[in-house]
């Protein structure tokens, strides 16, 4: 696939379709270009039906996204006019996630912050290393989610796994946790996978069903939020 940038990478192998954010110097936090490749990246899975699995990862070992990229705030986000057509390619980013009807893999290392937690949770399984951390920092920035950004949150963390009277004041969103905690990781027997074990979950997956792999995958996908919301691009992952 011939990108516009460098910053988002895709391969198409044995069934499987990769996506790597590729922005290791910024700990892989998405900019403008990134998120309007990985429309097209996303587009292109949905509709390859050679394609039965996704993954998606981030380049460099320190971190899987960390948001969305600040820096460019200034220049992309600073008048009605560019936070319109920001958020303009924030809902086709999320559309583009909401339109892939594939099992969804997310291959976490590092950091997983704001928006790159909400990417995670567009994903039916979290595979990640015992050392990542995962956050949702961006109210000290002053910047508030919509309900797609909440929502998914709230599905997977805060009624899974916090009793009512805690719920509070964990969706003020300034938190940080391990790849352990708040069920973000996947767990199957209560031994998390190791990142090694990815693509061979997507070779099961993609190579087809039988009745093991079958249960495996539902009890996953009934521990993942009910829907994909495309929350990502509402808190700046895309």
């Amino acid at each position: 696939m011939d990108l516009a940038t460098d910053k988002m990478l895709c391969v198409v192998k044995d069934g499987v379709g990769t996506m790597t954010y590729n922005h290791p110097e910024r700990r892989n936090a998405v900019n403008h270009e990134m998120r309007l490749a990985l429309i097209e990246i996303l587009t292109s899975f949905a509709e390859d039906p050679e394609i039965r699995v996704v993954v998606v990862t981030g380049a460099g070992g320190k971190a899987f996204v960390s948001g969305a990229d600040v820096s460019e705030f200034d220049t992309k986000r600073s008048n009605p006019e560019q936070i319109a057509e920001y958020n303009e390619v924030s809902r086709r980013a999320g559309a583009a996630w909401a339109m892939v009807d594939k099992p969804i893999i997310a291959m976490i290392r590092g950091y997983c912050l704001g928006g790159g937690l909400a990417t995670a949770l567009n994903a039916d399984i979290r595979i990640a290393t015992e050392d990542s951390q995962f956050g949702i920092p961006a109210a000290r920035l002053g910047l508030g989610f919509g309900f797609g950004g909440v929502f998914p949150v709230y599905t997977v963390i805060v009624r899974e796994h916090l009793p009512i009277s805690q719920a509070g004041r964990w969706t003020g969103m300034v938190f940080m946790f391990g790849a352990g905690g708040m069920g973000l990781g996947s767990w199957i027997g209560g031994v998390m996978f190791d990142l090694t074990g990815t693509y061979f979950w997507a070779f099961l997956i993609g190579v087809g069903f039988n009745v093991v792999n079958l249960l495996i995958i539902l009890a996953l996908k009934l521990r993942s939020m009910p829907m994909r919301h495309g929350g990502g691009a509402e808190i700046g992952a895309g």
